[in-house]
């Protein structure tokens, strides 16, 4: 859940949401963190129209540059990033304060983390 006290979300506002309570942001380079255990991890997100770029580290390396535009919104979109290895990995999501050019601004959502 996005209130949950093993997640470092910095600058991140709370704000309420059609599902519930969530983290957003369109500053460029504001960071949310998590380490956990497991084998992947499962960024539940929000995509739209007003949606921008993020990066995706896993332990230190950059994993994925993702894109959060669609043309209407989806709410608790899963962004899945799997195959590690057993054991303790920390994950950074970091806004790039980027968008396409369809898109209307730069902002990110955290709604949850799942971790298996």
């Amino acid at each position: 859940d996005d209130s949950d006290l093993h997640v470092s979300y910095g600058s991140w506002a709370g704000r309420s949401s059609a599902t519930g309570t969530v983290r957003a942001t369109s500053r460029e380079d504001a960071q949310v963190g998590l380490t956990f255990t497991g084998t992947a991890l499962t960024w539940v997100t929000t995509t739209g129209p007003g949606q921008g770029l993020a990066r995706v580290e896993i332990d230190g390396a950059t994993v994925t540059t993702v894109d959060n535009w669609t043309a209407s919104t989806r709410r608790r979109v899963p962004r899945t990033f799997s195959g590690l290895a057993p054991g303790t990995h920390r994950v950074r999501i970091i806004v790039l304060g980027r968008h396409r050019p369809a898109s209307t601004a730069s902002e990110l959502v955290i709604d949850a983390f799942v971790v298996s």
